[in-house]
């Protein structure tokens, strides 16, 4: 019986020391990980919480942004929040998304859309909100896409409301310009559709083009500005329009014009100097079937605008239809030696005539496309040859 109570007491000794043995592992675990999440504990309260750059509040102080609440994250050395709401002055939430690393607000001047910027450690969105209906779209790239990922926006002004007289509803944005990389603008568009908001975007180009001039007359010079906006269809980049400026010491805008490739958008700006002072050639010769408007405008920007000087000759060349109406060579040879006589002092800002982009040319080599194939422009009398051309048309 001894021997049995021995054995017993030995299995028993022995179950135990392998239950100590099996449970030193365990409680080695347990301990590590209370360790563990201690130390992230204190790292997450050390850890300084996402904020808000920019202008949290709108300009009228009717709608704040702010975070809301902390995440269990640690985060390229942030914690995000869990939520970045808008709201206005009573508290009420009227906009919310999830807290991410980085807010970013920027305000239009009216007030009447805000743009906010969120994003991870290889990601950015750029999310429009208007504060009537409180509808909200994210600004996509020119394909239809979004931002791509590891494209980042600068910390500071990385957008900017339209001010120059366009109306608030459109963003310039800026992307990329971190780490060496260039940076690339792009022009973001917003409308209303039945209560909710859309967008669409172009890429910009911004160019000063060479030489300086004073076309107010204030003694101070003017720089000129040519912008070209891009368009993306099916893997295919192409100019949608271009915008050339004039512009003050101060940056702002003193004249503007539009250009298109397209022949509604032909036009063509000229700067030169009349009687010691600097102005504007503006020259649109128009052609369209067998129709002729050939006009030009002289002005300065003194006192908002004054115009200079002025011509306008029209014609068609429908010979034998019964459409032809007008054609006087004499007329026509007068304007032309009227407008290139301005052109040969001049230099070529920037021209679409013939949708072919020119720039920064000497305005004597300009010459609009030549109906008559040519003739005129290797010809030292063009009544004589504008004569010709009717009479060889006529055979």
């Amino acid at each position: 019986m001894k021997r049995q109570q021995i054995l017993g007491c030995a299995v028993m000794l022995l179950a135990a020391a392998a239950a100590v043995a099996a449970g030193t592992p365990r409680r080695a675990e347990q301990t590590r990980i209370y360790q563990e999440r201690a130390a992230y504990e204190q790292l997450l309260a050390a850890t300084p919480a996402a904020g808000i750059d920019g202008d949290a509040a709108s300009p009228d102080g009717r709608f704040v942004f702010r975070t809301e609440g902390e995440s269990d994250l640690c985060v390229s050395g942030l914690r995000p929040p869990e939520k970045l709401v808008l709201t206005d002055s009573a508290g009420e939430t009227l906009w919310q998304t999830d807290g991410t690393l980085r807010h970013s607000v920027l305000w239009s001047s009216d007030g009447h859309y805000a743009a906010v910027v969120t994003a991870g450690r290889t990601w950015n969105r750029v999310t429009v909100i208007e504060t009537e209906n409180f509808s909200a779209c994210d600004i996509s790239m020119p394909d239809g896409g979004p931002i791509p990922e590891y494209s980042f926006l600068p910390e500071e002004d990385w957008g900017q409301w339209d001010t120059d007289g366009l109306g608030s509803s459109i963003l310039r944005l800026i992307i990329g310009g971190t780490d060496g990389e260039e940076p690339r603008a792009y022009r973001c568009y917003f409308s209303m559709d039945h209560g909710q908001i859309g967008s669409a975007s172009l890429e910009e180009e911004r160019e000063t083009l060479p030489g300086s001039w004073d076309f107010d007359h204030d003694g101070a010079p003017e720089t000129v500005e040519l912008t070209t906006l891009w368009e993306e269809e099916r893997d295919r980049r192409y100019s949608a329009y271009y915008e050339l400026r004039v512009i003050n010491g101060a940056g702002a805008s003193l004249y503007q014009m539009d250009f298109a490739d397209a022949h509604a958008g032909w036009g063509s700006l000229f700067a030169l100097t009349l009687d010691d002072q600097d102005c504007l050639l503006w020259y649109q010769p128009w052609m369209g079937q067998g129709a002729g408007c050939y006009c030009y405008q002289l002005f300065s920007l003194e006192s908002g605008g004054t115009v200079l000087g002025d011509g306008l000759v029209e014609f068609d060349v429908n010979f034998g239809s019964f459409a032809h109406s007008y054609y006087d060579p004499a007329a026509i040879a007068a304007f032309l030696r009227e407008v290139h006589g301005y052109l040969d002092e001049s230099t070529l800002l920037f021209s679409t005539e013939g949708g072919s982009p020119q720039k920064n040319l000497p305005g004597a080599e300009f010459w609009a496309d030549d109906f008559t194939g040519g003739a005129l422009r290797g010809s030292s009398d063009w009544e004589q040859t504008l004569r010709a051309f009717e009479e060889n048309y006529a055979v």
